[in-house]
């Protein structure tokens, strides 16, 4: 009897522990903005199925100012359309890395590599495409 409740409460444990297990925290916007090899400014907008960022200043990795970039938009549920919602057409820095061979821009930190939209609230005291130029030049150059 033992060991039959000693082997259902294992099974039990094992099967409610990644249920319970926390997932691994993002790094802070600091350490994403050091370890991003592509940080720009521009726009994005939605053409034929796709998402094309067009950069008007580029600030970390290759230029891609004026040329409209694929982006990779990540297949997490309600991504496209927090994208479509909160980005828009609006002035946005991605913080991420592009394939220069594909001419794709990949967003590793989901919504965290939408900064001001998906920015972390407690770090930036304005949180403006401005504030946020400003906080990634003192963190890059940290």
């Amino acid at each position: 009897m033992k060991t039959t409740l000693r082997a259902a409460i294992t099974l039990i444990v094992s099967i409610l522990t990644p249920l319970f297990a926390q997932a691994p925290a993002e790094p802070g916007p600091n350490k994403i903005a050091q370890q991003a090899g592509f940080i720009a400014i521009g726009t994005m907008q939605f053409n034929n199925g796709q998402w094309l960022f067009t950069a008007t200043e580029s600030l970390k990795g290759q230029s891609t100012v004026g040329v409209a970039k694929t982006v990779t938009i990540p297949a997490e549920a309600g991504f496209a359309a927090w994208m479509e919602q909160s980005v828009a057409q609006n002035p946005t820095i991605l913080v991420g890395t592009y394939n220069t061979a594909t001419g794709v821009i990949t967003l590793p930190h989901l919504k965290h590599s939408v900064w001001p939209q998906g920015t972390f609230p407690d770090y930036f005291a304005d949180k403006t495409v401005a504030g946020c130029k400003d906080f990634i030049q003192k963190a890059h150059s940290d």
